[in-house]
């Protein structure tokens, strides 16, 4: 396996929380989702 190959396996597995959880608010040293719930998309223009 390259590095790049173990890199971007590292990063899938850093990443595969963010796809099941969304990202939290870290408040008082705990990750929190939005008090009333909702979300929304953020969509960047770099990509």
């Amino acid at each position: 396996m390259s590095k790049l190959e173990e890199n971007i396996a590292k990063a899938d597995a850093y990443l595969a929380r963010f796809r099941e959880q969304g990202v939290m608010n870290r408040i008082a040293g705990e990750d929190l989702p939005a008090a009333d719930g909702v979300t929304f998309e953020t969509i960047s223009p770099s990509i």
